[in-house]
């Protein structure tokens, strides 16, 4: 893989470091898969996806993971399910560890609509 499209399946957003295993541009159904890498104490702020449901499975760490008004903790080798649509907005923040590392289906045309320069 060239250098540029190295860079540009590796970058930071917010605070995460998130790689692109798999980009929605490799095939014709718009997945990608991406490795999240974040810290404690930088939760990702409450959000939705309008078009599609995201699931991650998480490789290391536990989190505190929060859809519509459930909480809930998951620890590394768990997946989890996050409907699309409002009545699904989610957030997810670091919890007992120092660190977590996930890899999840989400929609690369959120990253996109934000940061168009990254694929």
């Amino acid at each position: 893989m060239d250098r540029s499209i190295s860079d540009r399946r590796n970058f930071w957003f917010l605070n995460s470091h998130i790689i692109v295993r798999v980009s929605s541009r490799d095939g014709s159904d718009g997945i990608s898969v991406l490795e999240h890498r974040a810290s404690q104490g930088n939760p990702l702020p409450l959000h939705f996806h309008h078009y599609e449901h995201e699931i991650f499975h998480l490789l290391e760490g536990e989190v505190r993971y929060r859809v519509g008004d459930q909480e809930r903790r998951a620890c590394a080798r768990e997946a989890l399910l996050t409907p699309k649509g409002r009545d699904a907005d989610h957030s997810i923040a670091t919890h007992g560890h120092p660190s977590i590392r996930k890899l999840g289906t989400d929609p690369i045309s959120f990253y996109l609509q934000l940061a168009p320069q990254i694929l």
